[in-house]
C-alpha cells in the first residue's frame, strides 16, 4: 500500500539564557546544565507565539486544533526545547509532550553524545498540567549518535517519525496527524537541505532561510522513501510549488553581501591566508569541529554553488554557508565558513 506523505513541522526553542546574558548564564549554571542553557522570559514569550502561529498555520491546511488533531508534540530532552514544546502544545490544546533523543541535535549533542546533553527531567509546575509522555526520553542513544555523525542522519529519524504516524492512521482508519517536532536549528537545517535537493528535482524554487528563534518550518515526508518536501501551507505538495518567474528585469548581486543575502549563485571559494593550507575541508554540521564531509578536500580558487544564506552556528565558530562544488568534483555538497566566500573574480595578494 502506498502511503501519502506526512506533514512534518519542526520549531526551533525561544531565545536561550546563555546567547542572551552571558554574565547571568555564568552565574546560574552548574556542571549538570553547562551544555543546557534555559529559555529566558523572552524565549517563553516566543514559544507561545509560535504555537498560536503555527495554529492557524494548520487551520490553513484545513486542520483544527484539540485532542482529535493532535496528541502529543515531541521535543529534544533540553531545558530550551521542553519549556518551548510545553507553550506550543499549550497552544495547539496537544495532550502532552514527549522527549525524544533524536530530536537532541544541536551542536554540544552532536559534538558530545545525547547521553551527556540531556537536559533535567521537567517539574510538574514547567509542564503546566501537561503530561510528560515518558522519562528518560525515547529512543535508541546509539543508533542516534550514528546518525548524529554523518549526513542526512536526521532525515532518517524524521522519516521514522513520519512513518510511525501514517501506520498509526492507516491502523486507526483515521487521517494522517501532523508531526510537531521541537527541536534545534541543526535539525531545520538538515531538512531544508533535503527539501532543496527535492525540489531542484521537481524544478521547483525553494531557497531556505535564515533560523531565527522559535521559527517555524513545514515538510512533507514520504514515510517509505524518506523524500523530503517543502511543504506550502494551505495548497498541495509538490504541485503548489511550482517555480517562481524571477522577472527579466531583475538586477544581478553585484557584492558579496547581496549574494550571500540571496543564498544562492556562483562564487569563489578562498581560505584567507595564515588560516590553513591550500585545501579545506567541509563541515557537516555547522559548529561541530572535526565531523568533516568525507573525500572532500576544496582547493583555494574553485567556483563553487552557494546553497544558503548565512547561517549562525552554535558556539564561537560563527556564520556558515553550504556549498556544492562543480560536477567535476562529484558535486560534492557541505557547510563553509562565510569568510571563505567571495566574488568571483575576487584577486588575493
Amino acid at each position: 500500500m502506498i502511503m501519502p506523505t506526512v506533514l512534518v513541522v519542526l520549531v526551533r526553542h525561544g531565545e536561550r539564557l546563555d546567547e542572551a546574558d552571558p554574565e547571568e548564564w555564568r552565574r546560574v549554571r552548574t556542571e549538570q546544565t553547562r551544555s543546557d542553557p534555559p529559555l529566558t522570559a523572552t524565549g517563553i514569550a516566543q514559544s507561545r507565539a509560535a504555537g498560536a502561529k503555527l495554529t492557524e498555520l494548520l487551520r490553513s491546511d484545513g486542520l483544527g486544533v484539540g485532542d482529535s488533531t493532535l496528541g502529543t508534540v515531541y521535543c529534544s530532552p533540553t531545558q530550551r526545547t521542553a519549556d518551548t514544546a510545553v507553550q506550543v502544545a499549550l497552544e495547539l490544546r496537544a495532550a502532552e509532550i514527549t522527549p525524544h533523543h533524536a530530536l537532541n541535535c544541536c551542536a554540544a549533542a552532536k559534538r558530545y553524545g545525547v547521553e551527556n546533553v540531556t537536559g533535567v527531567q521537567p517539574k510538574p509546575e514547567r509542564l503546566h498540567g501537561l503530561r510528560l509522555a515518558c522519562w528518560p526520553p525515547a529512543g535508541d542513544i546509539g543508533v542516534v549518535n550514528q546518525r548524529h555523525r554523518k549526513q542526512n542522519g536526521f532525515v532518517e529519524s524524521c522519516t521514522e517519525f513520519a512513518g510511525s504516524a501514517a501506520s498509526l492512521a492507516e491502523a486507526s482508519g483515521m487521517p494522517c496527524l501532523p508531526v510537531v517536532l521541537v527541536t534545534h536549528r541543526e535539525a531545520i537545517w538538515e531538512l531544508q537541505d533535503a527539501a532543496a535537493h527535492t525540489a531542484q528535482t521537481h524544478g521547483l524554487r525553494y531557497q531556505p532561510g535564515r533560523q531565527a528563534y522559535c521559527s517555524v518550518e513545514a515538510f512533507d515526508i514520504d514515510p517509505q522513501t524518506g523524500v523530503v518536501f517543502p511543504h506550502v501551507w494551505g495548497a498541495s505538495v509538490p504541485e503548489a510549488n511550482a517555480a517562481e518567474g524571477g522577472g527579466a528585469a531583475a538586477r544581478s548581486p553585484s557584492t558579496i553581501n547581496e549574494v550571500l543575502a540571496a543564498g544562492r549563485g556562483q562564487v569563489l571559494f578562498h581560505r584567507p591566508s595564515g588560516d590553513g593550507g591550500l585545501y579545506t575541508k567541509l563541515w557537516v554540521t555547522p559548529g561541530v569541529r572535526g565531523v568533516w564531509v568525507p573525500g572532500v578536500d576544496i582547493p583555494n580558487g574553485e567556483i563553487v554553488e552557494l546553497l544558503t544564506t548565512p547561517q549562525q552556528s552554535d558556539g564561537d565558530e560563527g556564520e556558515f554557508v553550504r556549498i556544492r562544488r562543480p560536477a567535476a568534483a562529484a558535486g560534492q555538497e557541505g557547510w563553509t565558513k562565510v569568510k571563505n566566500i567571495h566574488l568571483i573574480g575576487t584577486t588575493f595578494a
